[in-house]
């Protein structure tokens, strides 16, 4: 393959990846709508993210094999076709249990689309290349959540919450067209689909201590990332009166939040993984105490996001090594690792999501602290649990 079809190829997957987040972030700001159009409660309408997170994470546990065994090309047009379909389906429903319906099945099609689309990196380069085109694909991931609830939030306030699913509308048909013309079929090694190979590379990975609780560990500050997305509306637009357009804003704060751990943890590329994510863990817990303190005698926008953002930024760091390192546990069938792993910890999320979005009240802003302390309290104990191992 010439290296300019690489290359080419690489762009057309860069344009596929972001879509994972901006199915999540993009209709953020709407959450309140939505709940008033269905005429439903707040956690009802919150739950058609955390079952698209459930889609997710059930398709990416068993999907890696099918895609090694018949490619990329067809499970990925096949999956951005179903995706749109059910993106149309879901403005045109009249109750909130269709929307939710729609919205697993949507996740399930995610599942396969994502997978799809990272593996094309891993069929196209190999070695120092493969770690410099991979910084591309991150990079890709996280602008979903960056520009998704600033954009979700101006669509919610100029046209309504419908809106949003018509950008994923068209944003999914403009990838069914790149995707038929420009990504060709990349794996060069198709795997069969032994069960004796396939259960034997599951409880190997079920079976490892390290690799298990970094799954629980990457759960619990995914979980982080989005409990402010859950939330937030409710507390930014219900209580404090600000608009959507100014949640939307915040949650791209948030985003940015994100993304700035991802480069600190670049710059950081030298220092033990080990200390980095000992040290963001500090910094994280140091920086919820502050954030109580300051809620039990304020109650605005400042006192919430900023905190937040700080707390997301050690939040990152933790994930961005625990992501990158787990996989490597398993040389033999990383990339079976890799896609059972985010399967795995998005599977998680979504459970944790929707029983902290159902314990959490919107009244002010101390239960959300609490949701946190509870989420970076079990990284530490999930990180004393692998420390003793290793000892």
């Amino acid at each position: 393959m010439k290296p300019l079809n690489k290359n080419l190829i690489m762009l057309a997957a860069l344009y596929i990846i972001p879509l994972t987040g901006l199915s999540i972030d993009i209709y953020v700001p709407s959450l309140p709508t939505l709940s008033h159009y269905f005429a439903t409660t707040a956690h009802e309408a919150q739950n058609t993210i955390s079952i698209y997170i459930l889609g997710l994470g059930l398709s990416q546990l068993f999907c890696g094999n099918i895609i090694d065994h018949y490619g990329r090309r067809k499970p990925l047009l096949i999956s951005l076709i179903l995706y749109f379909i059910l993106a149309n389906l879901i403005i045109h429903m009249h109750s909130i249990t269709h929307v939710s319906i729609l919205r697993l099945f949507q996740g399930i099609a995610m599942g396969f689309i994502a997978v799809s689309a990272r593996s094309i990196f891993v069929d196209l380069y190999s070695g120092e290349e493969y770690y410099k085109k991979a910084s591309y694909m991150t990079i890709a991931y996280s602008i979903g959540p960056i520009i998704a609830p600033a954009i979700g939030g101006y669509l919610e306030y100029l046209l309504g919450w419908k809106a949003c699913f018509y950008f994923l509308v068209i944003y999914s048909l403009l990838g069914i067209a790149i995707v038929y013309f420009y990504i060709p079929e990349t794996i060069v090694h198709r795997s069969k689909m032994e069960i004796k190979l396939i259960i034997h590379r599951y409880s190997a990975m079920l079976g490892n201590k390290e690799y298990m609780l970094n799954v629980i560990m990457l759960c619990m500050l995914n979980t982080a990332l989005m409990l402010f997305a859950l939330i937030g509306p409710f507390l930014v637009q219900n209580k404090l009166h600000y608009s959507a357009v100014i949640f939307g804003q915040m949650a791209l704060l948030c985003g940015v939040s994100w993304f700035a751990g991802n480069l600190t943890n670049r710059l950081l590329i030298d220092l033990d993984r080990k200390q980095k994510i000992k040290y963001s863990l500090l910094i994280g817990l140091i920086d919820i105490v502050i954030m109580f303190v300051l809620a039990l005698f304020w109650f605005n926008l400042y006192v919430i996001i900023i905190p937040v953002c700080i707390l997301l930024i050690a939040a990152s760091v933790i994930f961005s090594n625990l992501f990158v390192h787990s996989p490597t546990l398993f040389p033999k069938f990383s990339a079976t690792a890799a896609a059972f792993m985010a399967g795995a910890f998005a599977l998680l999320s979504s459970a944790t999501c929707g029983i902290l979005s159902k314990l959490i009240t919107t009244n002010n802003q101390i239960p959300l602290v609490i949701g946190y302390a509870a989420l970076f309290l079990c990284c530490v104990i999930c990180t004393s649990m692998s420390s003793s191992k290793d000892k």
